[in-house]
Formats: C-alpha cells, sequence, structure tokens
C-alpha cells in the first residue's frame, strides 16, 4: 500500500511479538510510515520498510527490550535513542538518509552480545549523534553533516567505517571522537580482533577531531582523504591514538 501509516503514543510490542510495517512507498506521503514511541518484553524485532517513502520514529527499545531494528526510507527521522538487548542478532541498520530530531544515541552495547549498526545514508541536522556498538563494528556509508552539521559525534566499536564528513564546511561544529576497541581472547581461542578505523571518503571537515586506536591496530584512509588546511595532526605517544585538531 502508499497509504501513510501513523501509530501515535507508545507501541509496546508482547512477548515473541515481532512489529513488522512494510509500505509501498513511492516518495513522501506516499507510504510514509510515523512511529512514536516502541517497546518490547523479550527481544523482539522491529522492521520498518517505507521503501522510498519518508519514515519518523521514536526512541525504540530499553535495555533488554528489542533485540534487531531494521529501518528503511528515503529519509528516517530520529526523535528518540535505539537501544538493543543483550541477545545475539542485535543490530542496527538503517538505510536511507537520516536526520537527528533530537540528540541521539544508538547503544547495541551490552555485557554479552554486542550488535553491529551499520547506517547505509547521510546523517544530518544540528544534534549530537553518539554510537555506541561495544565489541561489535560501526559503519556510516555516506557523508555526515554536508546539508546540515552536527554538533558532535561520537562513535565506540571493534572495527569503524566513515564516510566524508563535511564539506566546504564543518561537518561537525563540536567535537568528533571515534574510538576503536579490541575485543580481548576468548579461550581457548588466545588471538585478540584489533580493533580498526577506516576513513573511505576525501574530505574530513569537522571542528575538532580524534581518532583513537591501540597499539597494533590500524587507522586507514582509502580514499586518500586530506585534513583540512586549518587543522593539524599530533600523536599522544609513539604509536598514537592519532589528534586532529
Amino acid at each position: 500500500t502508499e497509504d501513510n501509516i501513523v501509530f501515535t503514543g507508545t507501541t509496546t510490542l508482547s512477548d515473541g511479538a515481532d512489529l513488522i510495517i512494510t509500505t509501498a512507498g513511492s516518495a513522501a506521503a506516499a507510504g510514509d510510515v510515523t512511529m512514536g514511541i516502541i517497546r518490547a518484553t523479550s527481544s523482539e524485532d522491529v522492521s520498518i520498510n517505507a521503501a522510498l517513502a519518508l519514515v519518523t520514529v521514536g526512541a525504540i527499545g530499553n535495555a533488554d527490550e528489542v533485540n534487531t531494528v531494521s529501518i528503511t526510507g528515503a529519509t528516517i527521522t530520529l526523535n528518540g535513542n535505539i537501544s538493543t538487548s543483550d541477545l545475539a542478532g542485535n543490530t542496527v541498520t538503517l538505510t536511507g538518509s537520516v536526520l537527528l530530531g533530537g540528540a541521539i544515541t544508538i547503544d547495541t552495547n551490552n555485557t554479552t552480545n554486542d550488535g553491529d549498526v551499520h547506517i547505509a545514508g547521510t546523517v544530518d541536522n544540528p544534534q549530537a549523534f553518539v554510537i555506541d556498538s561495544g565489541q561489535a563494528d560501526a559503519a556510516i556509508d555516506a557523508a555526515i553533516g554536508v546539508s546540515a552539521p552536527l554538533t558532535s559525534l561520537t562513535i565506540s566499536g571493534n572495527d569503524i567505517t566513515l564516510n566524508d564528513i563535511g564539506g566546504a564546511a564543518a561537518g561537525v561544529t563540536g567535537a568528533v571522537l571515534v574510538t576503536a576497541a579490541d575485543i580481548p581472547p576468548v579461550p581457548p581461542d588466545p588471538s585478540v580482533d584489533i580493533g580498526s578505523i577506516t576513513l573511505t571518503g576525501t574530505t574530513y571537515n569537522a571542528n575538532a577531531q580524534t581518532y583513537n586506536a591501540s597499539a597494533g591496530s590500524q587507522i586507514s584512509v582509502n580514499a586518500g582523504a586530506p585534513v583540512t588546511d586549518n587543522q593539524n595532526v599530533m600523536t599522544a605517544g609513539p604509536r598514537g591514538p592519532m589528534l586532529l585538531q
């Protein structure tokens, strides 16, 4: 259907009842999905697919409520935080241009199971944005803050991949803090999964940028992205972290 779907207030999923909403959205106002707060009971999944229409959603999950979150739309407006449960498969995937409706945190960091966070689209609006994927991965595939710069950006995870930040103007007006965390060995496997930061874009323009990676880890610049002229690079110690200010 291309009808718009609207749920006001709080939607609570009962035990074992996943939320799946799909429209044949062709454009804005033709298959939009608008949700308030989404709560759950025991690691239920949330899947919203508006195709080429718009998605607007409030806070999703709290503690051990919601497991997998998958949202697709031409534009996805987040009006609340996203938190996933401590159960395998607790990933967050946002496919479309993301607009921050407030200060937003995506938290998949749990005691036992951490979940990947993948944003296949741009991220914009003057708000603070935090991704905490613990020992899982985090990726943003498209530019950050080009249309409307963020006020701050904080990302932590194991392997982190970022596209452009800003363009001719800064994409983040405040601080950017990106931290790659190692995954310690799990007996009997003695190996350590070293965290990494990969910059796949061509421009990284923000007010102040700090990229932290432990000894032996990698900070890779795939496209030869330059540091803008008004920023300097220094390392805290002989092996990093690298600081862009």
